[in-house]
């Protein structure tokens, strides 16, 4: 358990993310309640009904969560031994022995490495087996796999310690294969601090155009296409790429940018193809609507 399990937990059940954030925080807030048919009246009023079988498991371990949650929110040490001391005091007669199960559960990761490398050791073992029965000759040499294989093992079910030749393992240009001599955050970027984690904000790089990049003017268009474009100079850049493709040929496009690019009015230009190639008169603006149909499809936000 960290300090954003509930979170997690509460994702399962919300789509939304802001929600389960708030409602995590509320739920959290209730854990704390001394009075526990108090605080199973408050779960079911934030959680309704559905989430019962949650809210069992809440109820069953409120301290243990609330307990763990709070310690994983700690800003500093010195938080922290407060939250202990805290527990370990004479008026909280759980929190000693939660805080002592706490601790006992976080030792176990400590296993974790040497487990692993308990379970290389024997499928390296069952590996020189297999080696020594299905090829006689390399029988030595199978041997000797098998020899190496049940030292490890020996060395990593017992408490001595393992030697690692690190000269062996370290890179040819040393810690500086992958760093940089000095990292500064671009301008205007800032940070704000939250309970338990660090927001950055950078700002989006600003695109510098290249000097043979040329914005299409609405005048440069036809002239039956200007009223499609009221109040504008020229296209943009997403635009003006696609000018040749979308409005003067036939071709099929697939269009993929961000928000705000200008998509929309490049779908428009496609439309302007399909008018342009059923006028009337190349001198009025009238067109053959029965002779076509355009469909548009967009999303209900746009």
């Amino acid at each position: 358990i960290d300090a954003h399990w509930l979170q997690r937990q509460l994702s399962k059940y919300m789509e939304d993310a802001d929600a389960s954030a708030q409602t995590a925080n509320k739920v959290f807030s209730t854990l704390r309640l001394k009075d526990s048919r108090e605080c199973e009246n408050q779960l079911l009023s934030l959680l309704g009904f559905d989430l019962f079988e949650f809210i069992k498991t809440l109820l069953d371990n409120r301290l243990r969560i609330y307990t763990a949650i709070r310690l994983k929110r700690a800003q500093n040490d010195e938080e922290k031994r407060s939250i202990e001391a805290e527990l370990l005091s004479s008026e909280n007669e759980d929190g000693a022995a939660i805080l002592k199960e706490l601790y006992s559960n976080a030792s176990t990761a400590e296993n974790w490495t040497k487990d692993r490398m308990s379970q290389m050791a024997s499928k390296a073992k069952k590996e020189a087996k297999r080696l020594q029965s299905s090829n006689a000759s390399s029988k030595s040499q199978s041997i000797i796999e098998e020899e190496d294989a049940v030292a490890i093992a020996e060395n990593v079910t017992s408490d001595a310690a393992i030697e690692l030749d690190l000269d062996s393992l370290k890179f040819r240009d040393g810690s500086h294969v992958m760093s940089n001599s000095k990292v500064v955050l671009p301008g205007a970027s800032w940070r704000a601090m939250k309970k338990g984690y660090e927001e950055v904000h950078i700002p989006a790089v600003r695109h510098i155009p290249s000097a043979d990049e040329k914005l299409i003017p609405i005048v440069d268009l036809p002239e039956w296409t200007h009223d499609a474009f009221e109040g504008m100079n020229k296209l943009n850049r997403i635009q003006s790429k696609m000018c040749d493709t979308a409005l003067y040929s036939s071709e099929n496009v697939l269009l993929c940018a961000p928000t705000g690019a200008g998509k929309t009015n490049v779908a428009m230009l496609t439309m302007l193809n399909i008018l342009g190639q059923h006028r009337k008169n190349s001198d009025e603006r009238a067109f053959d609507l029965s002779s076509f149909k355009i469909i548009y499809v967009a999303p209900m936000k746009a």
